[in-house]
């Protein structure tokens, strides 16, 4: 299980806990090892903020052993079920959803917007976390949703063209920005102005051949109150999940009790 402490500081009133569904969404990282152990912490930090939180993981496909969100799809009265733990802020919910999030796009109406399927479904919870290939993030999946999702940049030249073809995809094909976080440690000051500079070509890079300033943050990944302020940037972004056939979100319902078909992060 994942602990630590959170120190709130000033001015996080602001964000304080809304009753409305909202997404968050993440590009998985060619890393998998250290993008997933960012998102846990961001997860964490978003939850002990008092924001229950349910991240659908599209990069693992669900199976008789682990259902997720296909299974879920198939059997919507099984969405009752989907409670947060009450008093369990350091456990995440996480559904695979990589199969469950194809059946979605393959049935999607043309000019209807897909993410309003899974507000009844996951209504009990106040976040959800999309974690995706860039390409998923890229496609009608987001379509009139206004996420900006969080892309994780490793410092130097390979990470710049990286992100640039990310930010490339999300503004070609969904009309999408992103936030882009530089990950770096304090020591050596070599790496930290390695990031500073790489933010700097990708945001004129971005600028020159986009024609879009996209929103960037340099994170100290080594000090866990850089990590809590880029949970906070992170959330800033957040857009509603409308209910379907409605234009506001339905309220989350605070429960208790972990579904048995949800795996959780230890």
């Amino acid at each position: 299980m994942l602990e630590f402490g959170f120190h709130q500081g000033a001015g996080l009133s602001s964000h304080m806990p809304r009753n409305d569904l909202q997404l968050l969404a993440m590009a998985s990282t060619q890393d998998a090892s250290g993008g997933m152990e960012t998102l846990w912490q961001l997860c964490l930090h978003l939850q002990h903020l008092g924001y229950p939180v349910v991240v659908l993981d599209a990069t693992a496909p669900e199976t008789p052993r682990s259902p997720g969100l296909q299974h879920l799809l198939a059997h919507s009265a099984r969405a009752q079920d989907m409670r947060p733990a009450a008093g369990a802020a350091n456990t995440l919910a996480v559904l695979p959803a990589k199969l469950g999030l194809q059946t979605l796009l393959r049935q999607a109406e043309p000019g209807q917007p897909i993410l309003p399927t899974l507000q009844p479904l996951l209504r009990s919870y106040a976040l959800v976390v999309l974690h995706a290939p860039i390409e998923v993030l890229a496609s009608p999946l987001l379509d009139a949703s206004l996420a900006t999702p969080l892309i994780l940049m490793p410092p130097g030249q390979n990470g710049v063209i990286a992100t640039y073809r990310q930010l490339k995809l999300l503004a070609l094909h969904a009309g999408l920005n992103g936030l882009v976080a530089c990950m770096a440690r304090s020591y050596p000051a070599q790496q930290l102005r390695l990031a500073q500079d790489s933010l700097e070509s990708l945001r004129r890079c971005a600028m020159r051949h986009l024609g879009q300033q996209p929103r960037t943050t340099l994170i100290r990944a080594d000090r866990p109150q850089e990590l809590q302020r880029l949970a906070l940037q992170w959330l800033e972004n957040a857009c509603t999940i409308s209910a379907p056939g409605s234009f506001s979100a339905l309220p989350s319902i605070p429960s208790a009790g972990i579904p048995t078909y949800i795996a959780q992060s230890h």
